[in-house]
């Protein structure tokens, strides 16, 4: 942590414990913001909490520290080589390019309303259905970080950078930024996916340093394909960034942060994304379409073909996409709790919510299935998927029409 963010941090500890409201460095804690034996006691336990360090039992009499810069200096001595941005938990996480979205909303968690007002429809492709594709490319409509219009960002070509790589990243981490990264070799950075498995140009996200031990903080999927986060050296970051580079892969990393502006939750603007969602069917998107994207609750019939493809051997087993399962469970947490927002800001009875939590419950139920089914091959789960993929789609289309109607109503009156 930078010198300049932990004079921020001290002042605003202090601010919280004296009414003068200019601070200065060489203000005396007793003499000029008349801090008594109590509130400097009160301020060793605040410094523990808000610099998230336990102090030595030498630094713990309050009676050593005498003006604001001996409080500077004490931070210095903990957090002065290291610092931890928070995360918060992503409402999508199935892709890495979702992450950011939510995850670095800690300052400003009004810009999840963003995704609860706007990002509502499933996405899949029909390439393979027809150009010997093996992914369906399932996800939601405008859920990466990329097109949130409420994320500050800032873009770096890593082949310019060079060795001055770690002191961007940290410089940018002290500012408050949060790390994406793309195009970093898995194969050479401890603890991500591909770690010493294989050679794959991956992306991720960097959320704290720590001088000291030579570390990076990482949020990102680990070795054991969990979603979590977890330290690499910084060295095991630079040999995987120079591996893509010299495979001439150009990667990329921006400084990601929310925004300050508010973001209201909508429940005009959040039905009508589900009035669009529920705006499909096979008439509209058979499988021979011309259109390249499929859109829309229909999409969980194309994840029913998916299945049928895997089950006939039109798709190797080996060649099966993971994730699918994962982002519909997702999907149908964000809408559950999407459809609570809107019953809550319509004054309406949440009946509509507790009905959609059980389609919520199937989807994470189906998740472990397909997990089970990955790990091992056995077709009798995907014949238990299908059925009961359709069972959700069709209870699915049921509550949302009945709930849109009904909120509809209320939003007349």
């Amino acid at each position: 942590m930078n010198v300049k963010k932990i004079k921020a941090e001290v002042r605003k500890l202090l601010h919280g414990l004296t009414e003068k409201k200019k601070i200065g460095m060489g203000d005396s804690l007793r003499e000029e913001l008349l801090l008594d034996s109590m509130s400097l006691v009160t301020l060793l336990i605040q410094f523990e909490d808000t610099f998230s360090v336990t102090l030595d039992v030498d630094d713990l009499n309050p009676f050593m520290l005498e003006t604001v810069s001996d409080v500077v200096a004490l931070a210095e001595k903990y957090v002065g080589d290291r610092d931890e941005l928070p995360i918060a938990a992503p409402l999508y996480a199935t892709y890495q390019c979702q992450i950011p979205g939510t995850a670095i909303t800690t300052p400003n968690p009004s810009i999840r309303n963003y995704y609860y007002n706007r990002v509502t429809k499933l996405t899949c492709t029909r390439r393979f259905l027809r150009e010997g594709f093996t992914s369906p490319e399932l996800n939601v409509l405008d859920s990466g970080w990329v097109v949130n219009p409420h994320i500050e960002r800032l873009s770096y070509n890593m082949r310019y950078l060079g060795s001055f790589v770690h002191r961007l990243i940290r410089e940018l981490i002290d500012e408050g930024y949060y790390i994406y990264f793309n195009g970093v070799d898995d194969y050479y950075v401890k603890g991500k996916s591909w770690y010493h498995e294989r050679h794959f140009e991956h992306d991720g996200m960097i959320c704290g340093y720590d001088e000291e031990r030579k570390t990076y903080s990482i949020y990102s999927y680990d070795s054991k394909w969990i979603c979590r986060r977890f330290e690499t050296p910084v060295s095991a970051f630079a040999r995987g960034m120079n591996a893509a580079l010299e495979n001439g892969c150009d990667g990329m990393i921006y400084g990601v942060r929310a925004g300050s502006d508010e973001v209201a939750f909508s429940p005009k603007r959040a039905l009508r994304g589900i009035r669009e969602y529920l705006d499909s069917d096979m008439k509209s998107q058979p499988f021979d379409g011309k259109e390249y994207f499929a859109e829309g609750i229909v999409v969980q019939t194309y994840m029913r073909r998916y299945l049928d493809m895997l089950l006939d051997g039109s798709i190797p087993y080996e060649r099966k996409d993971r994730r699918i399962f994962r982002l519909i469970w997702e999907h149908k947490n964000v809408m559950r709790d999407r459809i609570g927002m809107i019953e809550a800001a319509l004054g309406m009875e949440g009946k509509y919510a507790e009905k959609y939590a059980l389609l919520a419950a199937q989807a994470e139920k189906m998740r472990m299935i397909y997990a089970s089914y990955s790990k091992r091959r056995r077709d009798d789960l995907l014949a238990e998927l299908i059925c009961g993929l359709e069972k959700l789609e069709n209870d699915e289309r049921r509550i949302l029409s009945r709930f849109a109607a009904a909120a509809e109503r209320k939003i007349e009156v």
